[in-house]
């Protein structure tokens, strides 16, 4: 039998601890289909250029995709009820929000130091060929 939370005796603690944890969850998710250019990953890790971040937009409440969040939709998930006022949509929004945000900026800046990590190692084992050829070579020289 699953454990289900009384959302009726939640406080705004509890409200604001579930809209981080599903914020965080959202960039998290998103963070699975990320891919970068080694250009992209040096800007993000260099000089963050906007337009450069701007191909990377996070996740948000915006609705604009099929099922996407609103900050409705979150606050109805959280509290379990169709009718929630504008005061706890705004809080949990912003918890939300501000957990998304940060964790995608952590996101963004894990995946450029893995696009690098990855174009070093290439360039790494093609110069290790390089080596192994040369050496080949001089010792067919012989």
């Amino acid at each position: 039998m699953d454990y289900e939370p009384d959302e009726s005796n939640w406080t705004d603690s509890d409200l604001i601890a579930e809209a981080l944890t599903l914020g965080a969850d959202a960039a998290l998710s998103m963070a699975s289909w990320l891919e970068m250019s080694e250009a992209d990953a040096t800007s993000i890790l260099d000089d963050i250029d906007p337009e450069v971040l701007d191909r990377y937009r996070g996740p948000d409440l915006s609705g604009e995709w099929a099922d996407g969040p609103t900050p409705l939709s979150v606050a109805r998930e959280i509290t379990g009820q169709s009718d929630v006022d504008s005061t706890t949509i705004d809080t949990i929004a912003d918890a939300w929000l501000s957990a998304a945000d940060e964790i995608w900026e952590n996101v963004l800046q894990a995946e450029a130091l893995r696009t690098l990590s990855d174009a070093y190692r290439a360039r790494a084992d093609a110069v290790h060929a390089e080596i192994k050829a040369n050496r080949e070579s001089y010792r067919q020289a012989r």
